[in-house]
C-alpha cells in the first residue's frame, strides 16, 4: 500500500497560502474553537442548575403531594 502524498505547501483550491499566513488562520481558527468549547461548557453548567432547580421542584411538589395524600387518609379515617 502506498503512502499519501502531502503537499508540500499548504493551499486551498482557491487561495494559495504561506506559511505565516497558514498559521494566522490556524491560530484564529483555534482562538474561534476554544471560544466555541468554552460557549458550550457554559451552556451545560446553565443547562445542569435549570434541571437541578427542576428536580429540586418536583421533590417539592412530590413532598407537598405525599403531604396531602397522608392528610386524606387520615380525614377518611376520622
Amino acid at each position: 500500500m502506498a503512502s499519501p502524498k502531502f503537499p508540500r505547501h499548504f493551499e486551498t483550491p482557491l487561495i494559495p497560502l504561506s506559511l505565516p499566513q497558514f498559521w494566522a488562520v490556524r491560530s484564529i481558527l483555534l482562538t474561534v474553537l476554544r471560544w466555541l468549547l468554552l460557549k458550550g461548557r457554559i451552556e451545560i453548567a446553565h443547562l445542569r442548575s435549570v434541571v437541578s432547580r427542576l428536580h429540586r421542584e418536583v421533590e417539592h411538589y412530590q413532598s407537598t403531594l405525599d403531604f396531602y395524600q397522608g392528610e386524606a387518609e387520615h380525614a377518611k379515617e376520622a
